[in-house]
């Protein structure tokens, strides 16, 4: 039998005081979320790890082409029927 106390005696068992209960209780604990962390992670379908190395790589890579214009859909044309007047 384990005695764990400030009792010297082996014979004599004590009670397990609150911070010699803590141990025990972070370490169940732990485990729990270490499970639960496992269990979700094989059952998503983009890993937390693989988010993050598409985050870090996003933009390292850039291919600007010239601009043109013409391909531009979001401004109309110079000769369109709406014309800007200047300030």
């Amino acid at each position: 039998m384990l005695c764990v106390g400030s009792s010297q005696d082996a014979s004599t068992p004590s009670i397990i005081s609150s911070t010699e209960m803590a141990l025990p209780v972070c370490g169940v604990v732990f485990f729990i979320a270490f499970f639960a962390a496992t269990f979700a992670e094989v059952r998503v379908e983009r890993p937390l790890h693989r988010l993050l190395c598409d985050y870090l790589s996003q933009g390292v890579a850039w291919h600007v082409e010239p601009y043109d214009p013409d391909d531009d859909h979001g401004i109309s044309p110079p000769n369109s029927a709406i014309q800007v007047c200047p300030a």
